[in-house]
Parts: C-alpha cells; structure tokens; sequence
C-alpha cells in the first residue's frame, strides 16, 4: 500500500526530517561554549592582573631599591679633595709657618676649609652650638661667607663667645645663590663637609657626631668638602 509522503509529514512534525543548529554540536563541546558566552566582561582584566601583579610589585621594588642605592652613594662615596698644582702646592713648613701665624693672633682660633673644586663662588661656613640649630644656616651661632684660592678658605674668628662644644658645617656655594644646591633626588650637587669628617647616611649628619671642643687660642680646625 502506498503511503501519503504529507500524511507522513504532518505525523512526525518534521521532528526527523529538520535538524536543529543544537543537534548537530557534540554534546562536550557545548558547556564550554555556553561557560565562554557567560564569562564577565571583567575577567581579563582579572586574569591580567593576577598574571602580571606579582611582576609589576617586582619591577616597583628594583626601581625603589635602587634610588636608595643611589642616594647611599652619594652620601658615603670619598671624594679626594682638591689640591693646587706644581709650585702652589703648600710645604709642610709652609702650613707650619701659616699655623704660627695664627698662633701669634691673641684670643683667635683658624678654620682651614679645603676641597673645592675650584674658586668659583665662596664657602659658607656657619658654627652650631646646639642640634636645634644644626640644620638650619639661619640660626648658626657664628657664621661667614668665604673667599676661596687654590681650593680652600681661612677662616679666622675670636674664641671669646664660642661654647666649651660646637660643631662646624660648610659648603662651596659655587652659583652664589646662598643655599646648597640640591639635584631633583634631594642630592647636593655642591661639596660640603662638617666638623670631624661627619657624614649622614641619607643626609646631615647627627650633631654629635660633629661635635668638637673648643680648642685653645691660636688653635686650627679642618673641615673638608666631599
């Protein structure tokens, strides 16, 4: 008997005869696309993160690190200090006679600054009686503006007025703009020094450990730029 190929049809729904898109995708691959469709849009921002964090605390440590390491160097690093040449260099019994000299001026006591790296400018040279003033040219106990030649500068003051203990600062003002000059990282540029060769790790140094005592009339103290 011959069938109805429309009956037959309209029996099935066409259920065998069309297949949907979904039938024919295996049936592992579809979680996962589905898990894909509904990811947020934040996740590779995420994912991003926590692939790359970890390195970016990395590189900010080394970058940090090293600016310490800097700034270390410029602080504990020995720059010789500067002498004339040939003939203007000093004698021993030319400093000698210069320090009996001294010693012939009553009440007065001699700073010696040397290291300058030239004559340009002047030194700044101040004297601190306290750790409150250490910091602070402004509010030294004595201070005076240099001349300088072949690299240093004399500085000559009374001993009367001066503490039994005090402490020495000085810089090599080299553009004369009354200030020592500091690079974008905080670091001076120009030479300083202070009283009994002290130096700070990140900066001044402590006031005690600079302190000196007062020496006799006629006596002579260095301080050495660096």
């Amino acid at each position: 008997m011959a069938t109805d190929p429309v009956n037959e049809f309209k029996q099935t729904d066409g259920a065998e005869a069309i297949e949907s898109p979904e039938d024919s995708i295996p049936p592992s691959v579809i979680p996962q696309t589905l898990s894909n469709q509904a990811q947020p849009q934040g996740s590779t921002t995420s994912r991003w993160k926590e692939n790359h964090g970890p390195l970016l605390l990395t590189v900010f440590f080394a970058i940090t690190g090293f600016g310490f390491l800097v700034i270390w160097y410029q602080q504990t690093r020995f720059v010789p200090p500067r002498f004339p040449d040939g003939e203007m260099i000093q004698t021993v019994e030319q400093l000698e006679e210069d320090s009996q000299s001294i010693l012939q001026q009553e009440n007065m006591i001699a700073i010696r600054i040397a290291g300058a790296p030239n004559d340009t400018g002047t030194v700044k040279a101040a004297i601190h009686a306290n750790s409150a003033t250490f910091n602070s040219g402004d509010q030294a106990l004595v201070s005076q503006s240099l001349k300088l030649q072949n690299g240093e500068a004399l500085w000559v003051i009374p001993v009367d007025g001066l503490p039994s203990e005090f402490a020495v600062a000085a810089y090599h003002d080299e553009n004369n703009d009354q200030q020592l000059t500091l690079n974008r990282f905080g670091i001076p540029t120009e030479r300083y020094g202070f009283s009994r060769e002290a130096r700070g790790l990140t900066g001044p140094p402590n006031f005690l450990d600079a302190i000196i005592e007062r020496p006799q009339a006629g006596g002579l103290l260095y301080v050495f730029l660096r």
